[in-house]
């Protein structure tokens, strides 16, 4: 008898109003949260372990490079070199045992070009379910390189499909390049050469492309380690570079840029930490490929502070905003079906936090006793949902995850200041969720 697989949902729709899409809750895994300071912590949850991202200029590149008609989509069905035989037999991710080992085959070409998810295809074939038969190979991915080389070859490197929740989600290894006239070939690595690989940079040095950082699997992930890897764009042999010096840890979401000089300047991203949620990386940090060396080329004293639930929970402040927006909005209109709307998510909100919410209080969220002012959020900034201040001329960024609430302080201020927007806000969240928050600085 066939098996109906029911996927997991990410978010929580809000079809009533396009303007509500922010609001979308996370259903994600629960964790146990840090007690409150002074008293002994626990690690913060990590709650980002396979956030996904949206295409960027290059991705959407090659999505239209790699297709035969750039007017219109190819066809979806594969033609007749991919057999429901062929599928069975490489309808799964596989490593390679030799550095590198040519992948290439008509099924995963197909996927590469279509970039058909990977339950589509396997439906598609009537192929076995992913959660008995693991997940099946797929090039929509997140989290994914693609380099441009001068004579026109097209390099994708690594990535993600789906997210840790789902039968099909996986990390790759692999390295694909689309020749100028289109020809593809796909490049295998045993783990132990090129381990799985997700929201990494990859830069061209020369003859090389130089890749560095990783998210990747819990398991695999070495904080205070930076892992580094080299790709000869001849023979596409992939080397570990193993550098001294003072490395930004295990980065990833990072930016890197060839600098002048021929190093590799590293901004921005999150850096995995041993005892606790990653932090955001601050400084600037840059590869010297002669060394090779890492060198700190920036020191700023900035503060960085997490707030979660003690129970592990997700928060609510996601819903508590919605209703307080389906309030204006009912008030505003009269509109029935937003009343409607309105009383389910109060009605659930009732029921998470044990009592009547009050989300008129979220609009005080980041009103504090210090005298301070608001910063407008820069253009093209929508996730995650973040608030800024300002107070004696420093930058407080307020970031809202489905876990955690991050504060960043932009600069240096003076500690009693801190004191009291952290308490502030630690009350605030408290009485908005009839909870116990616990904080962590960094």
């Amino acid at each position: 008898m066939a098996t109906t697989r029911h996927r997991p949902s990410t978010t929580k729709v809000a079809a009533c109003m396009a303007t509500l899409a922010a609001a979308a809750l996370l259903t994600l895994r629960i964790w146990p949260a840090p007690d409150t300071p002074g008293q002994a912590a626990e690690a913060l949850p990590d709650i980002e372990q396979h956030k996904s991202t949206m295409p960027d200029a290059d991705e959407l590149l090659f999505l239209a490079d790699s297709r035969d008609d750039l007017d219109e989509p190819p066809p979806w069905q594969p033609g007749p070199e991919v057999t429901k035989e062929s599928f069975s037999e490489w309808r799964a991710q596989r490593l390679g045992n030799a550095n590198p080992q040519q992948l290439d085959n008509p099924v995963w070409h197909w996927l590469v070009r279509t970039r058909i998810d990977a339950q589509t295809a396997n439906e598609h074939f009537g192929g076995p379910d992913p959660f008995d038969a693991g997940p099946g190979f797929c090039f929509a991915r997140f989290g994914q390189t693609c380099t441009r080389l001068d004579d026109g070859r097209l390099v994708r490197i690594g990535g993600e499909h789906e997210d840790s929740y789902d039968p099909d989600f996986c990390i790759y290894n692999d390295v694909v390049v689309r020749a100028a006239d289109g020809a593809l070939a796909i490049h295998g690595y045993p783990r132990e050469v090129f381990p799985p690989t997700d929201f990494h940079s990859a830069t061209q040095v020369g003859d090389r492309i130089v890749v560095i950082g990783c998210l990747g699997y819990p398991e695999q992930r070495r904080p205070g380690l930076t892992p580094v890897f080299a790709f000869d764009t001849a023979t596409w042999a992939c080397t570990a570079i193993e550098a001294t010096g003072e490395a930004p840890g295990w980065i990833h979401r990072h930016t890197a840029r060839l600098d002048a000089n021929g190093g590799i300047v590293v901004t921005g991203g999150r850096i995995e930490l041993a005892d606790g949620p990653s932090i955001e990386n601050i400084d600037d940090w840059r590869l010297d490929l002669a060394g090779p060396t890492w060198q700190r080329l920036t020191a700023r004293r900035w503060t960085q502070i997490a707030f979660a639930r003690r129970d592990g929970q997700y928060t609510s402040l996601s819903d508590l905003r919605l209703a307080a927006t389906l309030q204006e909005e009912v008030g505003r209109t009269a509109s029935a079906a937003s009343e409607s709307f309105l009383a389910e998510v109060r009605a659930e909100l009732e029921r998470r936090l044990g009592a009547p919410p009050e989300p008129a209080r979220v609009a005080d969220l980041y009103r504090f006793t210090v005298p301070h002012e608001p910063v407008p959020a820069p253009d093209g900034e929508n996730w995650p949902p973040t608030w800024r201040i300002r107070i004696d001329g420093v930058t407080l960024r307020f970031e809202e995850t489905s876990h955690i609430v991050r504060l960043v302080v932009e600069g240096e201020l003076a500690p009693a200041t801190i004191d009291t927007i952290v308490t502030e806000l630690q009350q605030k969240l408290e009485l908005l969720e009839r909870c116990v928050y616990g904080v962590r600085r960094h």
